[in-house]
């Protein structure tokens, strides 16, 4: 399997095209580098040269947006409240079939609080007239359109409020106005049902029960067990085959709460005959979803940095080949849904497309740290070496993304904290080295416990770390809601 990452950009001429091809052609064999995967004539057609690849709505962070198949043209559709103590948040969008419309999950409060609630909502394809289909209370999740666009069904769970009791799921239809809410299928075999996936003929919906798969009629009759030990699963769009993601092969591990085995993305016929893995990657990958024309199949995946699960949007082929990373952003990008293909869209080639580096975002809030008043706050920017900013929360800055494509290529995560320096209790352990730096006391404290820096009114801990990178990180180190000297040195500390 071929598993090197790429990205690509349109071409707009063929004769430009392989004008390229051949002056890399003769730099490899200069050099024995091989910089493009495929011939010039599938180049040109991946690149968009006969219509613009069909657009992909996924999640970013709490917010939906939507970007072409190459992973350019990103535009944002939602945008939460920054003032808000909790932002609902925005998940699992998914196209009408014409194309018109996004249904997708908001959730009202924190993920991890087990009274939250979620409800289904619909807007237009350009981000405006959001309403509520659902009002259930609980938790609906995971919306997937009826081939005819007239229904959505969605999975509906009620959050136990005891430890000892399971969450109990249930799939369900509304109308796409809102009307007819139906109740299909409830707790089967012992578990909870989750994860609808209407066919392309609107005649089944597939689902999972606890770690299994089953299809049922649209009605949620018939209900058949076609795979053991997997989840998510997705129809290709000519019905004959679907994804689904499983941790059958224990390849890998994931931890983050707790550790589990890692998911892989496979294939397999819609009676569950002819199973097949696609991925191979000690992260984790999730979120499978078909091209229109059923010659690739996007995913999520933390591959590139799992210690940081920094979740990123790929494609592949639909034999799992040509792996191109389409997203590089310092918040969780997920829930990938291609737009059927209309009149402004064209399928992909699901060619085996040249290797190029996307450009690092930094998808974070930075408007309540830059009108913090309590006293000064001081980061590393959005960005430090590879490392990129995904949460900026009060005094707390964190850096567990990356913006290289390989783990090996990436640092471990850090964490800036300002505190104020009145008050605040001494850290109970020895310091291993007390040094000058930028005009003030900078004090390591060990590799886990990094290094504090008095400054101003403020103490400044940066870890974990060992003493050479924490004395990088505090020549980084800026004001954020407030002006920086010109010439470098920081604030001397202060007597409170």
């Amino acid at each position: 399997m071929n598993d090197r990452i790429k990205t690509f950009t349109p071409i707009r001429h063929r004769s430009i095209l392989f004008m390229f091809v051949s002056v890399l052609s003769a730099i490899a064999l200069l050099t024995g580098i091989n910089y493009l995967a495929g011939d010039a004539e599938s180049l040109a057609q991946s690149s968009g040269s006969k219509g613009e690849p069909a657009r992909i709505v996924y999640s970013v962070g709490d917010d939906i947006y939507t970007m072409l198949a190459d992973g350019s043209n990103r535009k944002r559709l939602t945008r939460n409240s920054s003032r808000a103590s909790n932002p609902p948040k925005n998940q699992s969008p998914v196209w009408s079939p014409d194309g018109q419309k996004i249904a997708f999950s908001k959730y009202s409060t924190l993920y991890d609080d087990p009274f939250e609630t979620s409800e289904i909502y619909v807007i237009s394809s350009d981000g405006h007239g959001q309403r509520r289909l659902t009002a259930k209370g609980g938790w609906a999740a995971s919306p997937t359109w009826s081939p005819d666009g007239q229904k959505i069904a969605y999975s509906q769970t009620v959050r136990s409020r005891s430890s000892n009791a399971p969450d109990s799921s249930s799939i369900y239809t509304v109308n796409a106005d809102g009307t007819e809410e139906t109740k299909l299928i409830g707790n089967s075999g012992g578990g909870s049902a989750r994860d609808p996936a209407w066919s392309p003929d609107g005649k089944s919906i597939a689902y999972s029960v606890g770690s299994d798969i089953y299809v049922m009629n649209s009605d949620g009759t018939g209900q058949k067990l076609i795979s053991n030990y997997g989840s998510q699963p997705a129809w290709s769009p000519d019905g004959k085959r679907i994804a689904f993601v499983s941790g059958r092969d224990k390849y890998g591990e994931t931890c983050f709460h707790s550790c589990g085995i890692s998911g892989e993305i496979y294939v397999m016929n819609s009676d569950g005959t002819g199973q097949e893995r696609l991925t191979k990657a000690r992260a984790m990958d999730r979120d499978p979803t078909w091209s229109p024309d059923g010659r690739q199949i996007a995913f999520v995946s933390d591959r590139n940095y799992p210690d940081g699960h920094s979740y990123e949007i790929y494609t592949m082929r639909a034999d799992g080949h040509c792996l191109t990373r389409l997203t590089n952003s310092s918040v969780w990008n997920t829930g990938p849904a291609w737009q059927a293909v209309g009149s402004t869209s064209a399928p992909s080639s699901g060619k085996c497309l040249p290797r190029k580096r996307i450009r690092p975002t930094v998808d974070v809030d930075l408007k309540p740290a830059k009108s913090f008043k309590k006293f000064p706050l001081y980061y590393l920017g959005k960005k430090f070496g590879a490392l990129l900013l995904v949460r900026a929360a009060k005094n707390n800055f964190i850096y567990e993304d990356c913006s290289k494509d390989r783990p090996k290529d990436c640092p471990q995560g850090l964490q800036v904290q300002v505190q104020s320096a009145c008050g605040l209790p001494p850290l109970h352990k020895k310091p291993i080295k007390k040094y000058k730096t930028r005009g003030v006391l900078a004090i390591y404290y060990g590799s886990e416990s990094g290094t504090r820096v008095h400054t101003g009114r403020v103490i400044v801990s940066i870890s974990p770390g060992n003493q050479a990178r924490t004395k990088k990180a505090i020549k980084a180190l800026r004001r954020i809601n407030g002006r920086n000297r010109r010439d470098g040195r920081l604030p001397p500390p202060v007597v409170c």
